[in-house]
């Protein structure tokens, strides 16, 4: 019997927790360590893999002790935002909750654009208080955008009733030759992929969208209060999504750039080669779901 079956069986739910703690103390120490890397050097890396300065940059990522980064989440932004300038565009995803999107609109909730946190991790929701930060008023897929370029992107975000599709931000991004940058967390992170779902829906082998048109409430930065309309994925399209077979079309064509740092994963790709990709996988006659 191994040690973590010895663990699970034979130790009371009080001796869990407690050895639960020690291991994450005794990891973050060794990580800290031996893994450990500073701000410096992660904008050195940066550069090395393609960031460039006037890049307009989407970034998913996630910011735990085990990362190896000496600092706050707050300096993982200063060191993208360093790299592409004031030139540049800083897009990050701030959705306000977890699981179905349906099931979070039917609840009511209002969103409010500038008060209502980000449950996308510490630096999405640190980027959201940054000073200078537009959030768009969509109440399923609000973007974050800093750079010359954020007011554009933002507007009329709460116009378009398929949050993801034409017209979206999403779209938007595709104008602005936008790289993607996954900072230790995995490319089905990305929401671009909704925007894929739109852009092909019609000849999906699936119904990608309920029928049924949502109501609900945002407060916008006026602190007006209104009602949107919104589509949401059907619950066909959410349970049989393949993302990963784009991710492998990429892989097969060397379109990501993957590096480590410290005890941190990095990948870069951009939006356009991922519509290129799914639009082979498409002509291919294959989607992004199982049939």
């Amino acid at each position: 019997m191994s040690l973590v079956d010895i663990v699970k069986n034979y130790l009371s739910p009080t001796q869990k927790r407690y050895f639960k703690r020690k291991y994450a103390i005794i990891k973050a120490r060794v990580i800290n360590q031996f893994y450990s890397y500073t701000p410096s050097q992660l904008e050195g890396e940066l550069g090395k893999m393609g960031l460039v300065e006037g890049d307009t940059i989407l970034v998913h990522s996630s910011f735990t002790a085990f990362n190896g980064f000496t600092g706050e989440a707050r300096q993982i932004i200063d060191c993208i935002l360093n790299v592409v300038g004031a030139s540049g565009n800083v897009i990050m995803m701030s959705m306000t909750y977890k699981g179905s999107s349906y099931d979070y609109l039917k609840m009511g909730e209002p969103f409010n654009v500038k008060k209502t946190i980000s449950r996308m991790g510490m630096i999405s929701e640190s980027f959201r208080r940054r000073e200078g930060v537009l959030r768009s008023a969509n109440p399923l897929h609000p973007i974050l955008a800093l750079g010359s370029r954020a007011e554009w992107l933002i507007a009329d975000h709460d116009k378009i009733m398929h949050s993801c599709g034409k017209g979206s931000p999403f779209e938007k991004l595709l104008q602005l030759n936008t790289k993607v940058l996954f900072f230790d967390v995995s490319f089905l992170s990305l929401s671009f992929l909704h925007y894929l779902e739109d852009l092909y829906a019609e000849c999906a082998p699936v119904k990608v969208y309920r029928d049924e048109l949502l109501d609900s409430i945002i407060i916008d930065t006026s602190g007006e209060e209104r009602r949107v309309k919104t589509f949401v994925f059907s619950k066909e399209a959410i349970q049989s999504r393949n993302f990963p077979v784009v991710e492998n079309e990429l892989k097969a064509k060397n379109l990501i750039t993957t590096k480590k740092i410290g005890n941190t994963r990095l990948m870069l790709t951009d939006l356009q080669s991922i519509v290129d990709c799914a639009h082979t996988i498409v002509e291919s006659g294959r989607h992004f779901y199982h049939v």
